[in-house]
């Protein structure tokens, strides 16, 4: 079953324009058929113009990737892997004797990139802060906060990656059982990595989420960005889209309108240069063989990577302290 939609989730516009047509479920072969896509007119943003009705999404996760377990990737190793370890438990973990700090000092000198570094820990203030991963999948991120200290807890709506965590003895919800749990201004970070395009109402949500946040907590939000060139390429193939799962896609200008609703300030935003290397090739992939090559020339000829037209946006908010 399908529902139409007919404005856009993140600033209410009408007015639109067809930005992709018959995009398949390329990335899990969940759901059969082709699904459309708009841009508003307003804001930017993308909307799935028909998309599967509420009783029938769950049958498009069917295989998603959040079921498997991954362990966060291979840790450096030699006097480079301890000088990292030194800086993440320092700037993360809250607990640290002289020669860490030591280690950590000379890690922020040598290692460039750090802020990346600290967009895998999702800007966290330290442990022990209260961390909510809201749309947490498997759990790799939880796993590796709780590993440095935090308090963390998690909330998706697949039954399958929460019944494993709470094995583990993480504290893990359903999306229906969030309206049971008291969290009124419970938590100092909240992240939705790779959630708010998932998401029917992006307005709620934030909104939902920044009341559960303590004064001067922040918000950590990650998703495919509508302005990417990698749409631009790929057009239907491209990664971002991933229909039927991807309801919307978030403009820069339509993210922020919804964090400003919700009473949200903006702090920082950032691009990951990787990110091309890893959703190119994916895109790439779902193209049927005979037409790759005039997509691999698009591909070369592409404009270089900015922030403007950045695969992902990554932007973190905080909520005012009160006067």
């Amino acid at each position: 079953m399908l529902e139409s939609v007919s404005s856009c989730a993140y600033c209410g516009e009408s007015a639109h324009e067809r930005a992709s047509s018959d995009v398949e479920d390329w990335f899990f072969h969940n759901v059969e058929g082709g699904f459309d896509f708009e841009r508003c007119n307003g804001c930017g943003s993308l909307w799935m113009s028909r998309r599967l009705a509420p009783q029938d999404l769950p049958r498009a996760y069917a295989s998603y990737y959040t079921h498997a377990v991954v362990d966060g990737g291979r840790a450096e190793r030699g006097i480079k892997g301890w000088l990292r370890d030194c800086y993440v438990r320092t700037r993360f973990g809250g607990r640290s004797g002289p020669v860490e700090r030591l280690g950590a000092a000379v890690y922020r000198r040598l290692a460039p990139g750090l802020v990346h570094l600290d967009a895998m820990h999702r800007f966290a203030p330290p442990a022990p802060a209260r961390i909510l991963d809201y749309g947490c999948g498997g759990g790799t991120y939880l796993r590796q906060m709780r590993a440095l200290g935090y308090d963390v807890t998690g909330v998706d709506f697949d039954p399958v990656t929460i019944a494993p965590l709470k094995a583990e003895g993480i504290a893990a919800f359903s999306t229906d059982e969030v309206a049971q749990q008291d969290w009124a201004e419970a938590f100092d970070c909240i992240t939705i990595n790779h959630v708010i395009e998932h998401v029917a109402d992006p307005i709620a949500l934030v909104q939902q989420l920044a009341g559960m946040l303590k004064p001067g907590g922040r918000l950590y939000c990650e998703a495919p960005n509508a302005h990417a060139t990698g749409l631009d390429v790929f057009g239907r193939y491209w990664r971002g889209l991933e229909a039927p799962r991807h309801l919307t896609v978030p403009s820069s200008d339509g993210l922020r309108r919804v964090l400003a609703a919700a009473g949200l300030e903006e702090e920082r935003s950032m691009m990951r240069d990787w990110v091309r290397s890893l959703t190119w090739p994916l895109s790439l992939d779902a193209v049927p063989p005979d037409e790759r090559t005039d997509y691999e020339r698009k591909a070369a000829e592409a404009a270089p990577h900015t922030l403007a037209n950045s695969e992902y946006l990554i932007v973190v908010a905080r909520k005012g302290c009160k006067s």
